[in-house]
């Protein structure tokens, strides 16, 4: 549960453009190659794990999950024992998104039921 201090304070996002914001603050990013796309996430994802935040990468299809983890130990060292405790996690977009190959909105949150 995030308290109301917790909202409030800045913390870093390890992207030097970006800085430091509020928890739960929004931001893209628009990249050009994979190598783009990496140089934003990996500090972005070390920084939250430095900082002892629960971490979910959800892969977008310029990467595979395996690029990703190989791409992220080279920055954390202690990667493996990361996913071993369950503090980071590292999904494809196909499986974040879809079951059994179709869109389920009630698995990202976005079912209008609720």
């Amino acid at each position: 549960m995030t308290t109301a201090t917790k909202t409030n304070e800045l913390r870093q996002t390890g992207i030097h453009a970006i800085g430091e914001v509020r928890w739960g603050a929004h931001f893209c990013c628009f990249y050009e190659t994979k190598q783009d796309l990496l140089e934003t996430l990996v500090p972005y994802f070390k920084t939250g794990l430095e900082s002892n935040e629960f971490c979910v990468w959800v892969v977008s299809q310029a990467l595979s999950v395996e690029e990703a983890k190989q791409a992220l130990a080279r920055a954390v060292p202690d990667l493996e024992r990361h996913l071993a405790e369950g503090t980071l996690e590292i999904h494809s977009h196909h499986e974040w998104y879809l079951r059994d190959g179709r869109w389920d909105s009630q698995r990202v949150g976005l079912d209008p039921k609720r």
